[in-house]
């Protein structure tokens, strides 16, 4: 039994390791840029500016969202869930929106911006 489990894990192991080759597998990370903290939003508030749609209020970038474009299975994801994926890592580190949004073959990399109160 227990040879059966290490064939198994040896066998997945080689098929994730080969598929990371080519792609870069099941990965999401956001690297703050400030020492700051803002609390976590509600992603579906999160906006997704580009050229056409920037943002009309002062900003500070707070953070680089990263995400990979291939799933655990190394199979592509759809624009929907990596939209989706960005606004989730965006919110979690305080961010109201993301601009300069770059990709790649492999990922998809945005600036987190905060939105800043500007006091008159």
């Amino acid at each position: 039994m227990r040879s059966i489990i290490r064939l198994v894990t040896l066998t997945m192991i080689t098929i994730l390791t080969s598929c990371s080759a080519t792609h870069r597998i099941n990965q999401e990370t956001v690297t703050p840029l400030t020492h700051d903290t803002y609390p976590a939003k509600n992603p579906q508030s999160v906006s997704l500016y580009n050229d056409d749609n920037k943002p009309n209020a002062a900003y500070r970038v707070i953070g680089i969202a990263t995400v990979s474009k291939y799933n655990l299975l190394g199979k592509k994801r759809p624009n929907d869930t990596l939209d989706f994926m960005i606004k989730n890592l965006a919110a979690s580190i305080g961010g109201d929106g993301v601009i300069e949004i770059s990709q790649t073959d492999q990922d998809i990399k945005a600036k987190v911006i905060a939105y800043q109160k500007l006091l008159i």
